[in-house]
């Protein structure tokens, strides 16, 4: 299957995060949905995973419905909400998919214990997602979730700097535009007084 030709941002200091932010605007009016199996193969290729084609493209409606249970929870949990029971029932379900997908081998006289290298299952794949957020959503650093403080974004972030300030989903792609247009009003501004 064709993959799309687009960069996904990954700037959440989260996979579960990444992944809710995975629906953007492109270039307007062009959409990435991530309601195409192919656009969400392009994802989860570019987040290093692997998952069965088939499995995809036969389940591509629960991913849909899971991401958007995930951009709720996220969202409740910035605004200082109580999440939605459904949204919490459909992390639960996946929940017990995850597996740490490791297998122990013995390698030269010693055991070793090794990543199992083979593509998710759709479940599995959402298995992990789930685990990925609710470690999230059970620690201390669900406090330090936020949206870009650009208006016209809709990207969330786990802040990880030292300040715990970060305002921007990055500074190359909201920050740094927000101080030009800052910059250009104030120089207009200046020019007219």
């Amino acid at each position: 299957m064709k993959t799309l030709d687009f960069t996904f941002q990954f700037l959440g200091n989260n996979t579960a995060v990444d992944f809710a932010n995975s629906q953007v605007l492109v270039r307007s009016p062009f959409f990435v949905s991530m309601e195409a199996t192919n656009e969400v193969l392009t994802w989860i290729e570019q987040a290093g995973l692997t998952v069965d084609v088939a499995d995809l493209d036969a389940n591509l409606h629960k991913v849909t419905e899971f991401r958007n249970g995930l951009k709720a929870i996220f969202a409740a949990c910035i605004d200082e909400q109580e999440p939605k029971p459904k949204h919490i029932a459909l992390l639960n379900r996946y929940l017990p998919a995850y597996s740490q997908r490791k297998e122990v081998k013995f390698n030269q006289g010693q055991f070793v214990l090794d990543e199992v290298q083979h593509p998710f299952s759709v479940d599995e794949f959402l298995g992990f997602l789930a685990h990925e957020a609710a470690t999230l959503l059970a620690s201390p650093q669900v406090l330090k979730l936020k949206r870009c403080s650009n208006e016209k974004c809709i990207l969330i972030y786990v802040d990880k700097s030292k300040s715990g300030r970060r305002r921007w989903c990055s500074m190359e792609i909201c920050g740094n535009r927000a101080k030009a247009a800052n910059h250009y009003h104030n120089s207009k501004q200046a020019k007219a007084g």
